[in-house]
């Protein structure tokens, strides 16, 4: 077996040759702590760069909607004013209306406009009105918390600025985020494939057991690309983890 193995043959391996985990197992601790480091940043640096697309696709459009003349606004003391009430937005069975004209106490004069739609949003003077299959609801801009009591289209296109900020924040906590997860679900696991190896009469030590746990956990951190699978991850790994134990207790016997 050669000294060390290189990193595409390591996802290789630990996604379809469970077989030659034996051959991982050999290698130093090390080795698969910098895989863990390599494999979270591969992953980390996509998630990363498809949040940091997203943020700044949501700050541009924040920023062309509030420089426009369409969507002057003015808000003082819980009271909101739009220049050009009402404006209305439908996309399919969605609808978005904008009436500063009227408050939520005059909600029901707006029915026969948002009742033919499955879900519409209703902004409102002194708060939003929201309806959808299960019912309708309103919360008043007071309630508000994150809302300033005075504030324009300026206040937003500042907020939106400090979003440049922000994103490169989102970059590097995606990066954090998928590390400390995978070693996470690699430790929680290693616990589980301790008593394994006592039950299959293999007695790995943990650092091996870890290791171990560390490659199984390879196939659950790629799917994270495309498809979240929270604590499912523990159990993929888990099926590879029992796997290679099996493949290392058969050849023991």
């Amino acid at each position: 077996m050669k000294d060390n193995i290189g990193f595409i043959d390591k996802v290789k391996i630990s996604i379809y040759n469970v077989g030659r985990y034996k051959e991982l197992l050999k290698l130093r601790f090390s080795h698969a702590l910098v895989y863990s480091i390599l494999l979270s940043v591969l992953v980390g640096c996509i998630l990363g760069i498809m949040n940091f697309a997203s943020v700044t696709t949501m700050q541009n459009s924040i920023k062309q909607v509030m420089a426009s003349d369409e969507f002057k606004f003015e808000m003082k003391d819980g009271i909101l004013d739009f220049k050009n009430s009402p404006i209305k937005r439908e996309v399919g069975r969605f609808l978005v209306l904008i009436n500063t004209d009227i408050s939520l106490d005059e909600v029901e004069t707006i029915r026969n406009i948002v009742i033919h739609k499955d879900i519409s949003i209703s902004i409102l003077k002194d708060g939003i009105s929201y309806r959808d299959n299960d019912g309708v609801g309103s919360l008043k801009y007071s309630d508000i918390p994150i809302l300033f009591d005075n504030m324009n289209n300026e206040t937003i296109l500042r907020a939106a600025s400090i979003m440049g900020i922000l994103k490169y924040s989102i970059f590097i906590f995606t990066l954090l985020y998928t590390y400390l997860v995978l070693l996470f679900n690699s430790f929680m696991l290693s616990l589980v494939g301790l008593v394994l190896s006592k039950m299959n009469n293999i007695n790995l030590n943990y650092g091996d057991v870890f290791k171990l746990c560390i490659y199984a956990m390879t196939l659950p951190t790629l799917i994270n690309l495309i498809y979240p699978l929270g604590s499912v991850s523990i159990l993929i790994s888990g099926i590879y983890l029992i796997l290679a134990m099996n493949k290392i207790r058969n050849e023991m016997i």
